[in-house]
């Protein structure tokens, strides 16, 4: 069994542990939204949270550990989204304003921004009558 599997089964429980695990999460969508999986890796979170790089292992066995804990997490929050949306009922079209509504407008942070930077065309969004808060 790896490092970080066998520490998060022993720490899983020890709410410092979580913490700093949701820490090292948020940090790393926001590298990934910022600066894209190219320039992606383990130092420069490490050094933004002040760390050694090693340090990183106790809670993720890799890079690619971590990059796939931020797309599971992305890919969940849009699945609850689009849940909801589905649970409210209508067409198809009142199904896709609420989603859009959510993610642009509703998306908590820092946990869960996009993993890539997208604009929908004004057009489109205005026909759907979703807006965006800027």
């Amino acid at each position: 069994m790896k490092q970080a599997r066998a520490h998060a089964e022993h720490n899983g429980d020890n709410p410092r542990w979580a913490e700093r695990r949701e820490e090292i999460v948020a940090l790393a969508f926001a590298i990934l939204q910022d600066s894209g999986l190219e320039h992606f890796d383990f130092g420069r979170i490490a050094e933004r949270l002040g760390v050694r790089r090693n340090a990183l292992f106790y809670y993720f066995d890799d890079r690619d550990a971590l990059v796939y804990e931020t797309v599971a997490r992305t890919l969940e929050y849009r699945l609850r989204c689009i849940d909801s949306a589905i649970a409210e009922g209508g067409s198809g079209i009142a199904i896709l304003q609420r989603y859009l509504t959510r993610e642009i407008t509703d998306r908590p942070a820092p946990l869960v921004p996009p993993l890539m930077q997208y604009t929908l065309a004004p057009a489109f969004t205005t026909r759907l009558g979703v807006r965006s808060r800027e």
